[in-house]
């Protein structure tokens, strides 16, 4: 009697069905899915910043620039809007807009404004700073 019942148990137990091996294949496919997505979003956002990286850099150049001219002779002329400006080795434009404004007290309030002209890589980004003169 033994030995019948341990047949039956070996009988039961010789392969794997066709619903275990489906049923696998979805739990993989949902795993698989998540690990795809969870990748996928750390590399846009990894990529919007980088962008954002890029569009700052392009502002805070612009101000180290117009900081090396003397206060006196900041005025709205270098009011200015940089269309194409590019950074090497990478394939996006920026718009750079410009603007200086002379204060009552006679100090210079720069602002410069960088966009991507790219919708699937938008970047705003704002830098402002006030330069006045030494007494």
């Amino acid at each position: 009697m033994m030995k019948r019942f341990f047949r039956e148990i070996q009988r039961q137990e010789e392969g794997v069905t066709l619903i275990e091996v489906l049923v696998s294949l979805t739990l993989v496919a949902i795993a698989a899915s998540g690990v795809y997505s969870g990748i996928s979003t750390s590399l846009k956002v990894t990529k919007m910043t980088e962008v954002h990286y890029l569009a700052s850099t392009i502002a805070i150049s612009r101000i180290e620039e117009l900081s090396s001219i003397d206060v006196t002779d900041l005025d709205n002329s270098y009011n200015e809007t940089d269309t194409n400006v590019s950074w090497t080795g990478v394939n996006l434009t920026f718009l750079r807009d410009t603007t200086v404004v002379t204060n009552a007290d006679d100090s210079r309030t720069i602002t410069v404004n960088v966009t991507t002209d790219n919708d699937a890589l938008p970047a705003n980004v704002s830098f402002s700073t006030t330069f006045a003169l030494w007494e």
